[in-house]
């Protein structure tokens, strides 16, 4: 695999297909997938996880793989064992399926060493699509039985509590029954934490946590899906994808701006100009306003913005006292003669905005900057805390939160499947926004700190990469995600969006006096990487509006039409796969001229992006039109009228 492709040249996992009777899915790394009957997905998922004190999820390595695969069942097995730290876990899974259409999913753990834990075992993810608004009948343990729903805006806590059994309806006359042992199982909308499914898991989170694992403590349990009528069909995606306009009238193009890079050396003439030709809105950089000697760190970003020519997006971290905090970012700002953007009120000891802390400061900071300087409140963490605890502050001018797609899964085929939950979030926030602008900020590949924590992070070993730091941050994976990110989220009725940081592992580009970076990080000074050119496309087109569109396989392909203030559309798609990709583009237009950024291309303009711009970067579009295009792993074509 080449190392552009997801930043590493190491293989990517093995995917088998399995069937058991009418069901059809995925074997891939332990896990089953994509479960499929009567022509709709049954289960997006089957999983176990081990998750730490700090809710971080365990890696396992599987050991003694046998399968033994037939054409209407299969029986997998493997041992796996879970080391982090103090976490010493080892289990034995059976996955098995039957012509019946009935599949079995076994553990046998047992801890190693003590340690401490937030979850052990099994979970299984719903597909939102499916299952949104479906009605289902949940059995408890005592044996009674609650009818309740799926639901449609992201539900701020869990819809399904101490489950036994769980049935509803695949199609007329088919219905699907998940029956779980060995603990008591509960169901969150995982849209929270924007994971684009339901997840019912264990242990109920009323239960106290985090627990101590004694050693030679064992886990068993079982998760069993059946299916009763007559369910014809898998429906298995048929032909290509296809991308195409939907009726609407489309939606405001949001401002994107970009991240202060506070770990980076100072930006450099060619860094400043390569990040001007990005046209952005504005400079985001964090002031702990709690912490002594933040004027230096906000010092050197001004100077930054300046240079960008941008206005700052301030996100403020109140402490002890607010009052004096705000009146001593005030006077920071007026010595500089700051040009601000927006302000987020925050506080380092609540993950979402206080009830009292716009009150408190929004009068102070608005008389000495000025009125027309927005104050906006919510979180920096997950979308979870601002759902859970929504501000009812008149001082705020807008809401906002943070996005990154791995808090539950880093592998690149979850991140694909997260993206259409980037939509549902703010769309759920906009209903209770009261008409208030929502915004995303900042949108990252790993998240930047863990909200959750119960206890301090394991120091990085020396050469390895940090863990807020995604080897696939310089990847061609990397520039599709974000287009699809963009889409959702611009389609959404976002109204204003902060992507990573200027330089280094969190950045788009890596400056030439980059510090030597860890041996995971394969990117080279001095150039930009392959998301810069998607952002460098979509912002300098100028657009005023992002028009309705869809793709008939959204894990297959993403993409967005804009129009510019001359009435003018562009096209960008990408293939999400590795594989690769033909697609029927039904986007009907004058289409004029296509680009592609893939491997060779990217090659062709990391040290010099201005070449993508070039007129011999473009092509003329044949006389057969752009209705078929053919795409290369992870590539994204460019289509102008």
């Amino acid at each position: 695999m080449h190392p552009l492709l997801h930043g590493t040249d190491e293989g990517l996992p093995e995917r088998v297909a399995l069937r058991a009777g009418p069901l059809t899915m995925w074997y891939e790394a332990g896990n089953l997938r994509y479960v499929r009957a009567a022509g709709r997905e049954v289960v997006r998922m089957v999983y176990a996880a081990v998750r730490d004190h700090n809710w971080l999820t365990v890696p396992g390595r599987i050991e003694n793989e046998s399968r033994e695969v037939r054409p209407d069942g299969f029986r997998i097995a493997y041992d796996c064992r879970y080391e982090d730290g103090p976490v010493r876990f080892r289990a034995r899974y059976v996955l098995e399926g039957f012509p019946d259409g009935r599949l079995s999913c076994r553990m046998e753990g047992q801890a190693l060493s003590p340690f401490r834990k937030n979850r052990i075992g099994f979970c299984v993810h719903h597909p939102v699509r499916e299952m949104m608004d479906v009605a289902c009948t949940i059995t408890h343990p005592d044996g009674t039985a609650t009818e309740a729903v799926f639901p449609g805006p992201v539900s701020p806590h869990q819809p399904f509590r101490h489950i036994r059994e769980m049935a509803w309806p695949v199609a007329e006359g088919c219905r699907a029954r998940l029956a779980f042992a060995g603990d008591v199982f509960e169901t969150e909308d995982q849209r929270n934490w924007t994971d684009s499914s339901y997840k019912t898991y264990c242990t109920p989170l009323e239960r106290p946590f985090p627990v101590t694992v004694a050693a030679g403590e064992s886990v068993r349990q079982e998760v069993t899906l059946t299916l009763e009528g007559t369910c014809i069909g898998t429906g298995e995606a048929a032909g290509p994808p296809v991308f195409a306009l939907r009726p609407g009238a489309g939606t405001p193009f949001p401002a994107v701006g970009i991240g202060h890079a506070a770990e980076g050396p100072a930006l450099g003439p060619p860094e400043v100009a390569w990040l001007q030709a990005l046209s952005l809105h504005h400079y985001r950089v964090d002031v702990p306003l709690h912490a002594p000697g933040w004027e230096a760190g906000f010092a050197v970003a001004v100077a930054e913005a300046e240079k960008l020519r941008l206005p700052l997006e301030a996100a403020l971290f109140f402490g002890p006292d607010p009052a004096a905090e705000a009146d001593a970012f005030a006077r920071a700002c007026r010595q500089r003669a700051v040009s601000l953007h927006a302000l987020i009120v925050l506080h380092r000891d609540h993950k979402a905005t206080p009830p009292g802390l716009p009150a408190t400061v929004a009068a102070r900071l608005r008389n000495a900057l000025g009125t027309g300087v927005r104050i906006g409140g919510g979180t920096d963490a997950f979308f979870a805390e601002l759902n859970r605890a929504r501000p009812a502050a008149p001082e705020l001018d807008f809401l906002g939160f943070s996005i990154n797609p791995q808090v539950h899964a880093t592998d690149g085929l979850s991140l694909v499947e997260n993206l259409e939950a980037q939509a549902f979030v703010v769309e759920t926030a906009r209903t209770f926004a009261g008409g208030k602008p929502v915004v995303v900020t900042p949108v990252t590949l790993k998240r930047r700190y863990n909200p959750d924590a119960t206890g301090e992070p394991a120091a990085t070993p020396p050469g390895e990469l940090p863990w807020n730091v995604d080897a696939r941050q310089p990847s061609l994976f990397a520039a599709a995600w974000t287009l699809g990110s963009l889409a959702y989220l611009a389609g959404s009725g976002a109204a204003r969006l902060t992507y990573y940081e200027t330089t280094g592992m969190r950045g788009v580009l890596l400056g030439a006096s980059s510090p030597p970076l860890p041996a995971g990080f394969r990117a080279t000074p001095g150039t930009v990487y392959p998301v810069y050119l998607v952002l460098r496309e979509v912002l300098g087109f100028g657009p005023v509006r992002s028009l309705p569109a869809a793709s008939s396989q959204p894990l297959s392909c993403a993409g967005m039409v804009l129009e510019n203030g001359q009435g003018k559309r562009k096209l960008l798609l990408t293939n999400l796969t590795d594989d690769v990709l033909r697609i029927r583009n039904g986007v009907s237009g004058n289409w004029t001229r296509q680009k592609v950024l893939d491997v060779h291309a990217y090659g062709q303009c990391a040290g010099n992006p201005e070449g993508f711009d070039a007129p011999g970067a473009w092509q003329p579009v044949g006389e057969a039109g752009a209705a078929w295009l053919e795409m290369a792993p992870l590539a994204t074509v460019v289509l102008e009228e």
